[in-house]
């Protein structure tokens, strides 16, 4: 009778504790994975504003393209880069990326001036 008893209050007690510590810990590790791939995507975007501020400098020295050649040209040295690498970035981002970089670049050259 006292097994009995003793395997009863261990299934309660599994039955009541385990569900109790699945649902304090859980918002916890949703949180923890949310922050990595914040983290990741933060680290990303970074690698892709360097080769676009990369090679936005390496084709304004090149006199026979058009702006709008340049800029394609430079979208598609991003895509391809950041798929070397094996993350993918979308063409709007890479546009956005690039842009900016342009916009960061001229306002250096200003400045030098």
């Amino acid at each position: 009778m006292a097994q009995t008893i003793d395997a009863t209050v261990w299934l309660t007690f599994s039955l009541t504790v385990i569900p109790a510590v699945y649902a304090l810990l859980r918002p916890l590790i949703k949180a923890r994975i949310a922050a990595q791939k914040d983290e990741r995507l933060k680290r990303d975007l970074e690698i892709a504003d360097n080769f676009a501020q990369t090679i936005v400098a390496e084709l304004s020295a090149m006199s026979g393209m058009t702006n709008a050649d340049r800029r394609e040209a430079a979208v598609q040295f991003l895509i391809n880069e950041m798929a070397n690498l094996g993350k993918a970035i979308s063409k709007e981002n890479a546009t956005a990326k690039v842009e900016a970089a342009y916009q960061n670049y001229k306002r250096q050259i200003n400045n030098n001036r």
